[in-house]
């Protein structure tokens, strides 16, 4: 007797890998991608000798301004949420007109639109950022009882 026995196919089994190790893959790219960017501590540590602290120590330094990591430069905008926004995307730092904003507001008053011209945005938006700024100002005003305007005193003194 001759006997007969099926054939089973086998499946080729996917490789399986549990989502704790596709995030770890994951970080471990972000890791890599970091570790190259970082400036090692030496170079910072020499950098921040000659980065200026107050004002007076960068106003007759180099322009265009080297520091493109001061809160006053304008090449680069941090947003509430932490990302970085280049203010200028088509242009280097060296070709920018202005490159800091102390500078622009120690010349003279300006008008919105030469604002939104420095910060590349409308003049809506510079008027909004301006409408939000005075706001804040008001507010901190109230909360430290400074009264702005005429006192009590010139009010009293020109009365007939």
């Amino acid at each position: 007797m001759i006997r007969v026995t099926q054939h089973r196919t086998l499946k080729k089994r996917k490789p399986f890998l549990s989502p704790r190790v596709m995030e770890t893959i994951g970080d471990l790219r972000e890791k890599r991608k970091k570790r190259v960017y970082q400036p090692s501590k030496l170079l910072e540590k020499i950098l921040n000798k000659f980065r200026p602290v107050s004002r007076r120590d960068c106003i007759n330094g180099p322009r265009p301004c080297p520091w493109v990591g001061c809160r006053y430069h304008l090449y680069l905008d941090v947003l509430p949420s932490g990302s970085i926004r280049h203010s200028f995307p088509t242009l280097e730092i060296w070709e920018l007109k202005e490159t800091c904003s102390l500078d622009v507001a120690e010349r003279r008053a300006h008008t919105l639109d030469e604002i939104g011209l420095f910060l590349n945005c409308t003049r809506e938006n510079v008027r909004l950022i301006e409408k939000r700024a005075l706001k804040k100002f008001s507010a901190l005003l109230k909360k430290s009882n400074i009264i702005i305007g005429a006192s009590k005193w010139s009010q009293t003194s020109h009365k007939k």
